[in-house]
């Protein structure tokens, strides 16, 4: 917890006692942390590693509990997509940043602690029961799973909505980041990552549809709430960080600075508005299926691109005093 030094009476009271001799200012700096996804070692680095971890997760959950929704024992392709995506990127990024493979076990065995623990064992359990879904029900190589399908698409369903939801939660745990610790966390990220999702169905979709049906139309209509949700709630976080003095310097500065091409362009227009026309459009009339393929892939981008820049403005706040004119001259009376 950070400390109110420019509200604190006990400051100006010390300073008075002391004839008004204060120990100097106190300066907020803004320290941007360089563990998670945006490290100061390149992109080949441990930091990144999480952030890729997230961001396959995410989609590979979104696409398979939206497949799971829209076809169940039909979804075919689209479940396995998900299931590879979360399962195979999910897990390969999250041993790349635990650096030493044994150090998995030693993750695992905080679940009352660590999220990234949760979301391990969460994965695990998905790992098997996702298995036993495509063996069974989807493909039909062991009948005596083939009777337990709403079973299995229940566990499935559960699993996967704790993928989607965790992320938010383990960055909102993140005490000392302004940015990260709100509760819009908890909203955004599964949203995003829904919507991530639904670009990866979307892009099947083109070479799948024949074989394995899909209800494009519900699935459109599914985006589009999201969509409304996604943009109601980013709007939110973007008001909470600009109505913060010290986040309107340091996060806010830097989506209106650095990063505007990225948030502003990848994230609102390619993984926002352009996803949202083609699903206004798609109400009315068909919509070219390479038209939305491509919008699909540019949502995931999106998707990629809202992690990465939440990722970079993440920070946290130290405070220094700067010394006054009675101190540099005790210290030059010492030297």
């Amino acid at each position: 917890m950070t400390h109110d030094w420019a509200s604190d009476p006990t400051r100006w009271q010390t300073a008075a006692a002391s004839g008004g001799e204060d120990e100097g200012e106190w300066t907020d700096t803004f320290i941007r942390q360089s563990e998670w996804g945006v490290g100061r070692r390149g992109w080949i680095s441990n930091s990144v590693y999480l952030l890729l971890a997230l961001f396959f997760g995410g989609i590979g959950a979104g696409a398979a509990l939206l497949a799971l929704g829209l076809g169940r024992a039909h979804s075919g392709g689209y479940f396995v997509a998900g299931y590879v995506l979360a399962v195979g990127g999910k897990g390969f990024f999250h041993l790349l940043f635990l650096g030493n493979p044994w150090r998995f076990w030693r993750a695992v065995c905080r679940p009352q602690t660590s999220w990234i623990s949760r979301g391990i064992i969460a994965l695990s359990l998905f790992s098997v029961v996702g298995l036993g879904y495509m063996l069974g029900p989807l493909w039909g190589l062991l009948p005596a799973l083939a009777g337990a399908e709403p079973v299995l698409a229940g566990l499935c369903a559960v699993l996967l909505t704790f993928l989607l939801v965790y992320d938010g939660f383990l960055l909102n745990n993140a005490t000392a980041i302004g940015a990260w610790h709100t509760g819009l966390m908890v909203i955004l990220f599964p949203v995003f990552s829904a919507l991530g999702g639904a670009g990866v169905l979307g892009a099947l979709y083109g070479p799948l549809h024949g074989r394995v049906p899909l209800d494009i139309h519900a699935l459109h209509q599914v985006e589009a709430v999201l969509l409304a949700v996604g943009a109601f709630v980013l709007a939110s976080y973007l008001t909470y960080l600009y109505a913060d003095p010290f986040l309107r310097t340091s996060a806010w500065e830097a989506i209106v600075g650095r990063l505007r091409w990225v948030f502003w362009l990848v994230v609102v227009g390619g993984g926002i508005v352009a996803p949202l026309v083609v699903a206004g459009l798609s109400v009315r009339r068909p919509v070219a299926i390479g038209v939305m393929a491509t919008v699909a892939l540019v949502a995931v981008v999106g998707d990629y691109a809202f992690k990465y820049v939440i990722f970079s403005i993440g920070g946290y706040r130290q405070q220094h005093a700067s010394p006054t004119l009675g101190t540099v001259r005790a210290r030059h009376s010492h030297a």
